[in-house]
């Protein structure tokens, strides 16, 4: 037996314990996901996925790489949701995306309320959303946030007593909406259909428009010849203005509030005639005051109904 002994003590000195190996994987898999490079997380997974169940932390950057990298999606869920972790940012995010691609919707709506997001996952844009986000690594819960909001504001805009506007549009008005406040600004395409201009350019279908893919892509230049909606909120005031392409340039024809959208147009206007002046914000806010909303005392001129557009005719 002694002649076996300094065998045992040095294959005892030289093996590598168990949780040490899981965790040299766990930390290859961490640098590859942080790499981003497919490849890198694809062998790394791999290797992990020997030790699968024998550490939580190791198990949910396995769920991540399944679900967000490799977009095997119902995996990676599986092996988030049965090793939570809330109060890691890490998670939280990855166990999202992976919800969305797997499209757990009471799961990720669950993830969405505790992130303070409380959202219409019923929507037709989820789907969309979805859809893609299965099969694109770059397509995650934050577009999706943003696409059921842009939606949910551009489907608010009221379809019956719209008003004739007829003011020019300045350059500067989205400029000057988030200088009075606005929060979020939409422009969204309002034609029933919606042709792409190539192969590559896509679009979310809200219910009564179209937004540009990928986010907020801004006042288009020139206007399409259907023209477009402006949508714009401050989370308290929200208003809708259609813009249409005249012999004159960008006109605004019509709204549901004519005096709000008339204020938002002159403010424009004047920021744009300020334009290189360094008080030019500060000057626009001194005459039109802040926020959306009409300030107290403003004067309502609107002008009458438009009774020759049909409600929701484009």
């Amino acid at each position: 037996m002694t002649g076996w002994l300094p065998v045992l003590l040095l294959a005892a000195c030289t093996t590598t314990p168990p949780d040490a190996e899981w965790g040299q994987a766990r930390d290859r898999l961490s640098q590859a996901l942080a790499s981003g490079d497919p490849g890198q997380v694809s062998e790394a997974a791999r290797a992990a996925s020997a030790f699968e169940g024998k550490d939580p932390a190791l198990d949910r950057l396995l769920g991540d790489a399944l679900a967000n990298h490799l977009l095997r999606a119902a995996d990676g869920a599986a092996l988030l949701k049965a090793n939570p972790a809330p109060q890691d940012p890490a998670w939280v995010s990855a166990a999202t995306d992976a919800a969305l691609r797997a499209n757990d919707r009471a799961w990720l709506g669950e993830l969405l309320a505790a992130q303070g997001h409380e959202l219409n996952l019923q929507h037709s844009v989820v789907e969309q959303v979805q859809r893609l986000a299965a099969r694109e690594r770059d397509v995650g819960h934050a577009m999706l946030i943003q696409a059921v909001r842009d939606c949910t504001l551009v489907d608010g805009r009221p379809m019956l007593g719209r008003r004739q506007v007829d003011l020019p549009v300045p350059a500067t008005l989205e400029r000057a909406l988030t200088l009075l406040g606005a929060t979020n600004v939409v422009v969204s395409r309002t034609q029933l259909v919606y042709s792409p201009r190539t192969n590559h350019e896509r679009a979310w279908k809200c219910d009564t428009g179209w937004l540009q893919f990928g986010g907020h892509q801004g006042i288009p230049d020139p206007l399409p010849p259907k023209g477009v909606l402006v949508a714009a909120t401050d989370g308290v005031t929200t208003g809708y203005v259609e813009l249409d392409l005249k012999p004159q340039g960008p006109w605004a024809t019509v709204s549901d509030d004519p005096d709000l959208v008339a204020r938002w147009l002159q403010a424009a206007a004047l920021l744009e005639e300020l334009d290189g002046d360094p008080q030019a914000e500060a000057k626009v806010l001194q005459r039109y005051g802040a926020g959306l909303a009409l300030p107290a005392g403003w004067e309502r001129v609107s002008p009458p109904l438009v009774s020759d557009r049909a409600p929701g005719a484009e």
